[in-house]
């Protein structure tokens, strides 16, 4: 009974913690969607679930150890008047019966002991249990090959095919973007164009087709090293709480100083930073709340271009960032002479004006390729 109630308050305090988790991550949106009295009735019946379960086991922790003690207690009472009588009877003499009793004592301060401590390893099985079960969770890797390329920058995709159980995302897809140039992506919502980010990060296996990096398969190659060549700035960057610096060098915790101002120089980032009180010590808040979109999406350029990368794929970067800071950050990328690979995704036509190839896809299919002089941008976008 005492491991089914902690079992069943652990359950209860895990939906707590995750129901506040998501209260205080979530604010703007319960807000936005006027939904305060709806989160707070969540709240009250996660907390009102917690309570009773907490209560339940509390009581029962206690009238577990009050029925241990009270089992002894009358145990000792027992001994003394059944030994007593035996005394009385001239079946035992009172040493026998006084040696019993101490023995007794002795034996049953170890039992009170070890009956006590029970509630307690139970409740700590129960967390270890938690903890395992999340240690134990397999994180499927599509790709188990071990080797290690110089990888230079050049992917390819080769007739590819991917689809997410029954529906179809990409269909015959073939691209390849090479060192030293500039390849952008178009096409609306839900064309695929983010399924290709994710083949070419290898967190995907299509299921027709392969891809190459550097006319190596991805099935033999280690992806784990492959990816630490490639940089990504997802149109929603991810900033979390800390310093600017602490979010610029994250992975890449052994860079100089003259490093990170570099990387932010290149990512339009050095002006505003340095027009902070506290420059790069400067806390973000959580989810980089205290900057605006477009400070969020540099440090996020910054940090992607910090560890040089051979490949860097851009997703829709002019979500938060004007047209000027566009210009000098791809004429910046251009000057950096690294041989970088670029791969933009995009649905702005400006940005994708300097790029060599363009290719247009619509329902999974590249319908159109070209460059911004050759390619009629406005008959082949789709709408």
């Amino acid at each position: 009974m005492v491991r089914a109630r902690i079992h069943k308050y652990h359950r209860s305090f895990e939906n707590f913690s995750k129901g506040v988790l998501f209260a205080m991550q979530m604010m703007d949106l319960t807000k936005t969607q006027s939904a305060e009295t709806v989160e707070i009735e969540r709240q009250r019946k996660l907390l009102e679930d917690l309570r009773l379960s907490s209560g339940t086991m509390a009581w029962l922790n206690t009238a577990y150890s009050l029925i241990q003690n009270t089992i002894a207690t009358i145990s000792g009472v027992f001994i003394l008047v059944i030994g007593g009588a035996s005394v009385a009877w001239g079946s035992m003499t009172i040493g026998d019966l006084l040696s019993f009793y101490v023995a007794f004592g002795l034996f049953g301060n170890y039992l009170k002991t070890i009956s006590s401590s029970i509630p307690q390893i139970i409740t700590g099985n129960e967390s270890l249990t938690s903890l395992f079960n999340v240690l134990n969770i397999k994180d499927s890797n599509p790709y188990t090959g071990r080797r290690n390329i110089q990888f230079n920058g050049k992917v390819t995709l080769d007739s590819v095919y991917f689809q997410y159980k029954d529906t179809p995302i990409l269909s015959n897809i073939n691209l390849t973007i090479y060192p030293n140039t500039r390849v952008a992506i178009i096409g609306p919502n839900g064309a695929g164009k983010s399924t290709i980010i994710n083949l070419i990060l290898g967190f995907y296996r299509p299921q027709k087709g392969q891809l190459y990096a550097d006319d190596y398969p991805y099935s033999d190659i280690d992806i784990v090293a492959l990816r630490r060549n490639i940089a990504v700035v997802m149109q929603d960057p991810i900033i979390f709480p800390g310093t600017i610096l602490e979010n610029i060098t994250y992975g890449s915790p052994d860079v100089s100083p003259q490093q990170v101002i570099k990387a932010a120089e290149i990512a339009t980032a050095y002006e505003f930073i340095s027009e902070l009180p506290q420059e790069y010590d400067t806390f973000v808040g959580e989810n980089g709340t205290l900057l605006s979109g477009g400070q969020r999406q540099r440090i996020a350029i910054a940090r992607a271009l910090l560890h040089q990368p051979k490949f860097l794929i851009l997703d829709e970067p002019t979500n938060h960032l004007d047209e000027d800071t566009v210009n000098i950050f791809m004429n910046n990328l251009k000057e950096m002479g690294n041989q970088l690979a670029t791969l933009i995704i995009s649905h702005d036509m400006d940005i994708v004006r300097d790029a060599q190839q363009t290719h247009v896809m619509e329902d999974g299919f590249i319908v159109s390729t070209g460059n911004y002089e050759n390619l009629d941008l406005k008959k082949t976008m789709p709408v």
